[in-house]
């Protein structure tokens, strides 16, 4: 006799899942986009209390694009 399985999920396909959560963004893909000189100074802002705000996903770090370009907004009355 068998047993009734559930169905596996299924992961969101390319693009799929911008419209769930949002864009989330590494710690590479931060650098890229706002045209850091390394993925250190990324690390750095984060020990420093600086930089826009992170999510920690077990051991990784994302960036919240929303949340990225508020962040930069604010940077504009700071300078």
């Amino acid at each position: 006799m068998t047993t009734p399985t559930q169905p596996t999920p299924q992961p969101f396909g390319p693009g799929e899942w911008e419209g769930h959560m949002g864009t989330y963004l590494t710690p590479d893909e931060l650098v890229a986009y706002l045209k850091l000189p390394s993925k250190q100074t990324v690390y750095q802002w984060r020990t420093r209390g600086y930089g826009p705000p992170g999510v920690k996903v077990g051991k990784h770090v994302r960036f919240r694009l929303e949340d990225v370009d508020k962040w930069m907004e604010e940077q504009k009355g700071a300078a």
